[in-house]
């Protein structure tokens, strides 16, 4: 899980560019080795922006597994059980209405309605449901979003010291590059 992305799609650093390879899965940066002297700027602080890089992906990464864990049905489960019990109600309703000839058409109509209440409550749900599904987060999306936000705000201190930071393709790498 924590292991570089393939080395042959990331460039290599230099000493104009400082390179800072992301995990196989792309949800976070690994700093193998020193940060290069060269750079106007201390280790610590470009250490605490690849952690804050890092924070930001696995803060993603838990937005999603808390959505992908969630009950789809966990605020349905009322609706669900009654329409169990509507159908079972009607159900029964429907029998006895079959026995007596005198209530026969009341009843089972009553029955019949008692029974389709659960359909018409299962396809609401359903509708639900999908219309739920589009809270799943595009965590692509959002990371490059995330990471781009706050790589702007970390421009701004970077650019007086001659450096910039940008992410790399697909996420792949984060450089500080000198500009």
């Amino acid at each position: 899980m924590y292991a570089k992305v393939s080395d042959s799609s990331v460039p290599k650093s230099n000493s104009d560019c400082f390179i800072i390879p992301a995990f196989r899965d792309r949800m976070g940066f690994i700093l193998n080795g020193k940060v290069p002297s060269n750079l106007p700027v201390d280790s610590v602080h470009i250490e605490e922006c690849i952690f804050q890089c890092n924070k930001i992906c696995q803060t993603i990464r838990c937005e999603q597994l808390m959505i992908e864990e969630q009950d789809p049905l966990e605020s349905e489960k009322f609706y669900v059980s009654s329409s169990w019990v509507l159908f079972i109600v009607g159900l029964v309703i429907y029998i006895v209405g079959m026995q007596y000839s005198d209530l026969k058409t009341t009843l089972t109509s009553v029955g019949i309605i008692f029974i389709i209440s659960p359909i018409i409550i299962s396809v609401v749900i359903v509708f639900i449901g999908v219309a739920r599904k589009a809270n799943i987060i595009d965590k692509e999306k959002k990371k490059v979003e995330r990471l781009t936000d706050f790589l702007v705000t970390q421009n701004n201190a970077y650019r007086r010291k001659g450096l910039q930071w940008s992410l790399g393709h697909q996420c792949m790498w984060l450089q500080l590059e000198r500009i």
